[in-house]
């Protein structure tokens, strides 16, 4: 990913990540999804430290499943 700050967006760090998936294709030819499964994962396990470590980011755990049951 390098340094985070070249990134003047979250939608490009989004994007960079995978976070949202984009269909390579092009006129017949259907192409299959990319994701950086790496990336991905290394986000997932620094997201799980900071939810067991620093009480904001568990509050906002807590917050967001709440917020996505009642759906």
């Amino acid at each position: 990913m390098g340094y985070i700050r070249r990134f003047d967006d979250v939608k490009k760090i989004q994007k960079l990540s995978s976070m949202e998936l984009v269909a390579y294709s092009s006129g017949k030819y259907k192409g299959q999804t990319r994701s950086r499964k790496r990336l991905k994962y290394w986000l997932f396990q620094v997201a799980k430290i900071a939810i067991s470590h620093a009480e904001k980011f568990k509050k906002l755990h807590v917050l967001y499943n709440k917020a996505g049951q009642s759906n």
